[in-house]
C-alpha cells in the first residue's frame, strides 16, 4: 500500500507543483498587489483599500461592468437557445448529413479568438466588408456596426455566438443521445406533441447539461477580452469597454498593476456571486438521474 501511495504522489506531483507555481501563487500575489500602488516596473507601496475605494467611485470601471453585463445578457441566453434549437434539428432521424453539420458547426470553436475578431471586423467593415457588399447588391443600407455605439456590442456578441454555439451544441447532442428512447415512446403513447415532449422529457433529462453550459457561458462572457480588444479596442465612446479589457489597459497601458489587480478581484467576486446564485437556483429545475 505504501508503495502504491508513493507512485500516486509521484504522478500527482507535476500537477500539484504546476498548480502551486502557475495558479495558486499568482492568485494570492495578485491579491497582495491589489492593496499596493505597484506599477508594471516595480516600486509602489501599500495603500490598503485605496484601490478598491477608487474603483467604486470610478465611472469608467462602473461603465465597464455595465458593458460586460450587457454583453453577457446578449450572449448567454442566445448561445444556449440557439444551441438547443440546432441540437433538436440535428437529432431528428429525418435530418440527413447530421455528422457533417456537427463538424461544420463545431469548427469555429477551434479557431483563436484573435483570428475570429479579425475576420468579423472585416465582415462588418463599411464599404468593403462582405456584409456591406451584400447589402449594397440588395440596395440596402448597412450600418457601421463596429463604429456605432448602438450596434458595436451587438457586433461583438454576434462574433461570439458564431464561435461558441457549436461547442454547446456538441454537449447538448451528447446529452440528448443519452436520453432513453423508452421515455419518448411513453410520451408518444400518452399523446404528447413535440413541444410537450421537449418540456416534459427532453429538457428535464438534459437540464444538467444546460446548467453546465449556462455556468460556463456566464463565466466566459464576464471574462471577455480578445474580441473587444481585436474588434473595437473598447470603442466607440467606451461602449464595448469590457472589464477584462479595462484590466489590460490599466495594467499595461496606464502602468497601474495594483489597481488592475483590484479590478481583477472585483471581477472574480462578480463571477463567483453569479455562479453561486446559479447553484442555489439549480435545485428548482435541474434533474440528476442519481437523485
Amino acid at each position: 500500500m505504501k508503495k502504491k501511495n508513493r507512485w500516486l504522489f509521484l504522478f500527482l506531483a507535476p500537477y500539484v507543483i504546476g498548480a502551486c507555481v502557475f495558479i495558486i501563487s499568482p492568485l494570492f500575489y495578485s491579491l497582495y498587489l491589489s492593496f499596493t500602488s505597484r506599477s508594471l516596473f516595480g516600486g509602489g507601496q501599500l495603500v490598503g483599500l485605496g484601490n478598491y475605494s477608487y474603483l467604486f467611485s470610478d465611472e469608467i470601471f462602473r461603465s465597464s461592468l455595465v458593458n460586460t453585463a450587457y454583453y453577457a445578457v446578449l450572449v448567454v441566453p442566445s448561445e444556449i437557445s440557439i444551441a438547443l434549437l440546432i441540437t433538436l434539428v440535428l437529432h431528428k432521424e429525418t435530418f440527413k448529413g447530421g455528422t457533417f453539420f456537427r463538424a461544420v458547426i463545431f469548427m469555429p470553436f477551434v479557431l483563436s479568438l484573435i483570428s475570429i475578431g479579425l475576420v468579423w471586423s472585416w465582415l462588418f467593415s463599411p464599404g468593403f466588408g462582405f456584409l456591406s457588399q451584400i447589402a449594397e447588391l440588395l440596395n440596402l443600407e448597412f450600418p457601421s456596426v463596429l463604429t456605432d455605439a448602438r450596434y458595436a456590442m451587438i457586433g461583438v456578441a454576434v462574433a461570439t455566438l458564431w464561435r461558441n454555439v457549436g461547442y454547446y451544441t456538441t454537449i447538448f447532442i451528447a446529452g440528448l443521445q443519452s436520453v432513453p428512447d423508452e421515455l419518448f415512446d411513453a410520451a408518444k403513447v400518452d399523446g404528447a406533441n413535440g413541444l410537450q415532449k421537449f418540456w416534459n422529457v427532453t429538457f428535464p433529462m438534459m437540464s444538467s447539461m444546460v446548467f453546465f453550459c449556462l455556468v460556463i457561458a456566464t463565466i466566459w462572457a464576464w471574462q471577455v477580452f480578445d474580441l473587444t480588444y481585436t474588434m473595437t479596442k473598447g470603442g466607440p465612446a467606451r461602449s464595448t469597454l469590457s472589464t477584462g479589457l479595462l484590466i489590460y489597459n490599466t495594467a499595461f497601458i496606464d502602468n497601474q498593476v495594483g489597481r488592475a489587480s483590484a479590478q481583477s478581484w472585483v471581477l472574480l467576486v462578480v463571477i463567483l456571486t453569479l455562479t453561486g446564485l446559479y447553484f442555489l437556483g439549480q435545485k428548482k429545475w435541474v434533474y440528476y438521474e442519481n437523485e
